[in-house]
């Protein structure tokens, strides 16, 4: 038997055709939603980059300040050692000379880390200072890398298996 009466037919087609449009569109609106999310970090997490990097710019012209300093003050390359020890030992510094060297490169080590941010970041510096009051460069950078520590987590409470204590039955 064949149905003659289709008048609700297009009804139908209707909906569906806007259900899948609404769908559609939610769909649409939900990637720009995350992409907008994901670019705004993102741009938040170079700018904070920059910020360390000032900061370590910073640092390293205070510590081309100091070697110069030392490097005029200094009769011979022994107190230009000892003064540089002076300046750097235990101050935001790591500053390690090779036990009984004599010229060759001091290491000088620093971190800057990031003040209140979601990022957990922190820029590493290290530098190798010439022992030599007449080296034209006062350092070399060794390394100079931005880390990421991983964001710490709440402690979750351990699983607990309900049917672990049943007695059988």
């Amino acid at each position: 038997m064949v149905l003659r009466d289709e008048k609700g037919a297009a009804s139908v087609l209707v909906i569906v055709l806007m259900l899948v449009l609404i769908i559609l569109g939610l769909a649409i609106a939900s990637t720009s939603i995350s992409n907008m999310n994901l670019s705004k970090k993102k741009s938040d997490w170079v700018l904070n980059y920059y910020e360390l990097s000032g900061e370590a710019e910073k640092k390293l012209a205070d510590i081309i300040d100091v070697i110069n300093l030392a490097k005029e003050r200094s009769a011979d390359d022994e107190e230009f050692k000892e003064m540089l020890n002076r300046e750097f030992a235990g101050k935001d510094f790591r500053f390690a000379i090779p036990y009984g060297q004599v010229g060759g490169d001091c290491s000088l080590y620093f971190d800057i880390k990031e003040e209140d941010s979601l990022y957990n970041k922190r820029l590493e510096v290290s530098l190798a200072i010439p022992l030599d009051r007449n080296a034209k460069e006062p350092y070399q950078i060794t390394k100079y890398a931005l880390l990421q520590e991983p964001l710490l987590q709440e402690e979750k409470e351990e699983f607990v298996d309900p049917f672990e204590n049943m007695e059988d039955n």
